[in-house]
């Protein structure tokens, strides 16, 4: 036993008297510098061929945004920070992020079938539920037109539904057109619910006496202007009513659609205001 404890001490003792300082931890950069420095960089990586916008933030506060490289392989056009790219199936993890959280809320069950939120949807198409949208099993085609094709969500589902299907629901199929209908049926649901805990706020005692007509009109001016490129909105049932009667056909087919997810957007609304009022 004593020969194992001085054996074992020859062998230590170097390692206890020469032990190697602790590393030292560089003090954080200034912003000035980090910004210097993350700039040199980004322009080292445009040089050997990046493209492309780059923001960096700490604690909250913007260090850099600026855009590097070029829109064109010309190199005609440099990139800006505002710089428009095409996001292409990024968007689908929004999207389903999206139907799950509505189904966390109770407003939809994924196991429910899509004719239930979209409108004349045909037979062949019925038995499709908003999971098999979300599985790319629903048995869509991978796509229907051109991904930069300019095009409403009324023409886009009249589009779709007229189609046949590629293969029987139940078979994977990468799919575009399932995210699509989807997205529609999200921004149906959330418009109306952000539309009416604006008018909530805005007409709530509390608030500021005479502003509520400013802030309702920029409320659906904004609302506007992010969902009439997917579903032409519709945050008003009698308002969606009214075109469908004179349109008639496919307007009053889908009709159900602009009463439905208005209402339950507005259940959603103002169950989230009175949330945050109880708070505050």
């Amino acid at each position: 036993m004593g020969h194992a404890l001085l054996k074992l001490f020859a062998v230590a003792w170097p390692l206890l008297l020469f032990r190697p300082a602790a590393a030292q931890v560089p003090a954080p950069l200034g912003d000035a510098e980090t910004r210097t420095r993350l700039d040199e960089y980004m322009a080292e990586r445009a040089s050997a061929g990046f493209s492309g916008v780059v923001i960096v933030a700490r604690d909250g506060k913007v260090l850099l945004q600026r855009g590097y490289g070029y829109l064109d392989a010309g190199k005609t056009r440099p990139v800006a920070a505002d710089s428009v790219f095409t996001t292409g199936s990024i968007t689908k993890q929004f999207t389903a992020a999206a139907i799950l959280k509505l189904e966390m809320q109770g407003r939809l069950k994924t196991n429910e079938a899509m004719a239930r939120y979209l409108p004349g949807v045909p037979d062949d198409k019925r038995a499709i539920t908003i999971h098999q949208l979300l599985t790319h099993t629903a048995g869509f085609p991978p796509a229907s037109g051109d991904d930069l094709e300019a095009i409403g969500r009324d023409a886009f589902e009249r589009l779709v539904l007229s189609r046949p299907l590629a293969q029987a629901p139940g078979t994977y199929e990468y799919s575009n057109v399932g995210y699509s209908l989807l997205a529609a049926l999200v921004t149906e649901l959330v418009m109306t619910m952000m539309f009416l805990i604006v008018i909530l706020g805005a007409t709530d005692p509390r608030a500021p006496k005479g502003f509520a007509p400013i802030a309702i009109g920029l409320g659906l001016t904004l609302i506007h202007l992010i969902s009439i490129p997917v579903t032409n909105t519709s945050v008003n049932p009698a308002r969606s009513t009214g075109v469908a009667v004179f349109a008639g056909g496919w307007a009053l087919g889908q009709l159900w659609l602009f009463w439905i997810a208005p209402i339950l957007g507005a259940a959603l609304g103002s169950a989230a205001y009175r949330a945050i009022a109880d708070e505050t």
